[in-house]
């Protein structure tokens, strides 16, 4: 007989992951500010390396699918408690999913028609999926999907809609399911992350407290971070990418950002309560910043041109003007539409203003 572990998330890393849920959405901001020019600029290109696509921002990702899967089978005993969380994804990351590939498009047909924009366009988003052909048009909308920085919701939706089979693999193989997931992940191409199988080991064969005693010894950290930040370094004279070494270094991130935040947390004499103002709004970022952010970096690039310095400094003050942009109007829908930003992040709530009472699920 499987009996699973009903884990339980205590209020501190309740509100752990929540503000982890901020810090890689800036990440994701980081990972998108790079810019093609820095590559005529030797410094400039060595920074983007090291923190870039391959480098310490590559761990966002992975890391959102480990919180996923813990998240989605927290309390899952058996298929049938599936069920339950599926219907509620319906709501909290499909129904985002398609309105924000639709607001992508319309986005983009404001944008072509107002004078002195187009400079600021990439693509022809309204002529690939106004092709007359219905099947390309839907595939380029909502599988492709058209807001390109939506595919990571759209294989987290797969891995929901799959969660079944998922727990079946969890229940039988546990922690050899997401290893299996690796071995097999540079030969099929899988929309199933060894994150998201991870994260559920984490949820029903284990609990966030035993897995943070295990990392109580200074000496995981420290090779954790020394392979974490040591593969950075590396990114700027190598550029190379694979499934098996990529694990172990986004692994080697993820232990290394969840332990770092309890020793920032432990050694603040002042809590960052103003942090509470903003905790909560990752989602909408995440689902607002295209194309605006393109359009950002294109609008201060041409104001400060192209130098190593600007380069430099735009790569890491873009994401904080668009973090605060977005903040901005997300608060503004708040209090004049409620209703609609509601629908617009699938029914998130915000955190609570104080650190008890921040439970999530």
């Amino acid at each position: 007989m499987f009996y699973s572990i009903m884990m339980e998330i205590s209020t501190y890393n309740s509100r752990k992951i929540t503000a982890l849920n901020m810090l890689l959405i800036i990440l994701v901001l980081v990972l998108h500010s790079y810019y093609v020019e820095a590559n005529n600029f030797p410094i400039a290109n060595a920074m983007q390396e090291f923190v870039g696509t391959n480098g310490l921002t590559g761990v966002a990702v992975p890391m959102f699918f480990l919180l996923s899967g813990i998240l989605f089978f927290k309390g899952v005993d058996s298929v049938k408690d599936c069920l339950p969380k599926i219907r509620k994804r319906v709501r909290s990351l499909l129904v985002p999913y398609v309105i924000w590939n639709l607001i992508f498009v319309l986005w983009y047909l404001i944008l072509q028609n107002l004078p002195g924009v187009v400079s600021y366009i990439n693509n022809d988003v309204v002529g690939e999926v106004c092709s007359h052909n219905i099947a390309t048009d839907l595939y380029n909308l909502f599988w492709k999907p058209i807001n390109f920085p939506l595919w990571f919701l759209r294989d987290l939706l797969i891995m929901v809609a799959i969660s079944p089979v998922l727990y079946c693999l969890l229940k039988y193989l546990k922690w050899g399911a997401p290893l299996l997931v690796l071995l097999v992940s540079p030969y099929v191409n899988l929309y199933v992350s060894p994150f998201f199988l991870l994260g559920g080991c984490i949820a029903i064969h284990s609990n966030l407290e035993k897995i943070d005693s295990k990392l109580v010894g200074g000496g995981i950290i420290t090779m954790a971070m020394f392979i974490y930040i040591g593969n950075g370094i590396t990114q700027i004279f190598i550029d190379y990418n694979h499934s098996y070494v990529s694990f172990i270094v986004y692994l080697c991130g993820v232990i290394s950002i969840w332990r770092l935040y309890d020793l920032i947390y432990i050694c603040s004499v002042k809590k960052p309560v103003f942090l509470n103002r903003i905790l909560g709004y990752s989602f909408f970022i995440y689902l607002f910043h295209e194309p605006l952010f393109n359009m950002i970096k294109k609008v201060n690039l041409r104001i400060l041109g192209e130098h190593e310095w600007s380069l430099i400094l735009l790569y890491f003050m873009n994401p904080i003007i668009m973090c605060v942009l977005s903040v901005v109007v997300a608060k503004l829908i708040q209090k004049f539409i409620p209703k609609t930003y509601s629908v617009l992040v699938g029914g998130r709530s915000l955190p609570n203003q104080t650190d008890n009472n921040c439970k999530i699920d």
